[in-house]
């Protein structure tokens, strides 16, 4: 199954029994399908959340002293299976990167009726407990369909720092200097910057960094 990611079924299960020293053992893509069922997703999550914990011994980058990360989510359409279907539709899933890195830090999918805020939710909840994260200085980057009070507060009380892009009308006032003020009203740190973009448009990044 890790082998095959760019490559036919079919070609992949060819090339897999030699490499493992199986001589010309061969499986057809119907048994592979049945056995791949019976697979527990559990048992993927682990090499992925050694891959993550393994990042830290290798020395990683950081950004004044922070390891930054981006979180994102996309839609994902699955094979034409009657339980997926049923439970997903299309899934929704959600990454955590560390973008310094290249390191996919969490990840997760749901049924595409749910949101990319509620995943992000899980990110930073899980985030504190990762032992590649301890004693780290967290910033994560979000755009314009995370910001909420909601969401603001959890980070801020998870201590990760934050950047986001914000919709327009989102916070009252249209300066940079009164999007702060009532950022302000939520917390300590949380500041705002009001820029052209070389299309003219204005955007508006809200952020707990300090000026320094």
């Amino acid at each position: 199954m890790l082998g095959m990611a760019r490559e036919s079924t079919r070609n992949a299960l060819e090339r897999a029994f030699p490499r493992l020293g199986k001589g010309g053992t061969a499986m057809s893509r119907q048994a592979f399908s049945k056995a791949r069922q019976k697979i527990k997703w559990e048992a993927l999550e682990e090499p992925f959340r050694a891959n993550v914990e393994g990042s830290r011994a290798e020395g990683l980058k950081l950004w004044r002293g922070y390891r930054v990360m981006a979180a994102d989510g996309t839609s994902l359409s699955l094979p034409s299976d009657a339980a997926l279907l049923e439970h997903f539709g299309d899934a929704l899933a959600s990454l955590l990167c560390d973008t310094e890195n290249d390191v996919i830090v969490d990840a997760s999918t749901g049924p595409i009726s749910g949101n990319e805020r509620d995943m992000a939710f899980g990110h930073v909840d899980r985030l504190p407990g990762m032992e590649s994260h301890a004693g780290m200085r967290e910033l994560v980057a979000f755009d314009r369909g995370y910001p909420s009070g909601e969401f603001v507060k959890s980070l801020r009380d998870k201590e990760i720092a934050f950047v986001m892009c914000v919709r327009k009308g989102f916070l009252p006032g249209s300066s940079a200097r009164d999007v702060e003020a009532a950022m302000r009203k939520g917390g300590p740190l949380e500041r705002a910057a009001l820029f052209a973009l070389a299309t003219s448009e204005e955007e508006t990044l809200v952020t707990s960094l300090p000026e320094s």
